[in-house]
């Protein structure tokens, strides 16, 4: 069993946290809307209403002990991008994020990221 950390609980999220439990992993699910977080509480081992854009939430959620985050935020790719730059700079070993489009693997290795997958993929969770 593995512990992942889902930062972003819309629809692919969501998607993920929920099939990542049914696996057997263990997931926290952090987004700052509170009616994703109430509706996912039950679903998940730890769902947390947080502003994940500050780095300091990302320390007090403990980001460094998990295997693994998936950054799936849709709103906006800079906000992936610095969420993703700062788990990596946390020390996080692992780091997938949800493909905001088209760009080549490359771009995404080279800010650090292991794996960028369009929604419409399982591969993620391999």
């Amino acid at each position: 069993m593995k512990q992942f950390i889902v930062l972003g609980l819309g629809r692919f999220g969501s998607a993920v946290a929920t099939t990542l439990i049914e696996l057997g992993h263990e997931v926290m699910g952090v987004d700052n809307d509170e009616e994703i977080v109430d509706a996912l509480k039950d679903k998940i081992t730890q769902a947390v209403q947080a502003d994940i854009t500050e780095e300091r939430v990302l320390t007090e959620l403990g980001v460094k002990n998990f295997d693994a985050a998936i950054v799936s935020i849709a709103t906006d790719l800079e906000t992936s991008i610095l969420v993703a730059m700062m788990l990596k700079e946390m020390g996080l070993k692992y780091i997938i994020a949800k493909a905001q489009n088209n760009f080549p693997q490359r771009w995404y290795n080279g800010i650090g990221l292991n794996r960028a997958n369009q929604p419409k993929t399982r591969s993620y969770i391999s």
